[in-house]
């Protein structure tokens, strides 16, 4: 398993790599965003708008790197539990448990200072004398909140 792991950081990094040369080229006077793939997105549909074509952008071939920001954008400091990951087109849905609701609100707000998702407040329900169950919807930020997270336009 360690070995697999390994092998899976490393391709995991080589593609950071060929995703951050590619923005750097596509837009050299701009800093790296968390999430180069949306913000390429966002500023073809940006292209698209303003040029009046009718452009889609083709379906990501796999969920892993949205799976490896999520899953680094989580508090490390905080006692939680992961009960399921679901991943649709354009949305993610996040269920758990932690110790208190403000546990999740503190997981939101993690992902939303770490990636270029829009993390929308969790819903919280706490039976007695149980763990509070959250379940947290995010969507891939618009290009004027990933603007906004870069600090500028």
């Amino acid at each position: 398993m360690l070995l697999k792991a390994s092998q899976y950081n490393h391709l995991a990094e080589q593609a950071q790599a060929r995703q951050a040369r590619a923005f750097h080229a596509a837009l050299p006077n701009q800093s790296l965003p968390p999430s180069i793939i949306s913000r390429l997105q966002s500023e073809q549909k940006k292209l698209a708008g303003l040029s009046g074509a009718a452009s889609s952008v083709p379906p990501s071939q796999s969920v892993l790197p949205l799976l490896r920001d999520t899953l680094g954008g989580l508090p490390h400091d905080l006692r939680f539990r992961l009960l399921e990951l679901r991943f649709e087109p354009q949305r993610l849905y996040i269920e758990g448990q932690t110790l208190d609701h403000s546990g999740a609100d503190a997981i939101a707000a993690a992902l939303r200072k770490s990636t270029s998702l829009s993390v929308d407040p969790p819903h919280t329900q706490q039976a007695a004398g149980e763990d509070v169950s959250f379940t947290l919807t995010a969507a891939v930020a618009s290009s004027t909140d990933v603007a906004n997270f870069q600090g500028g336009p």
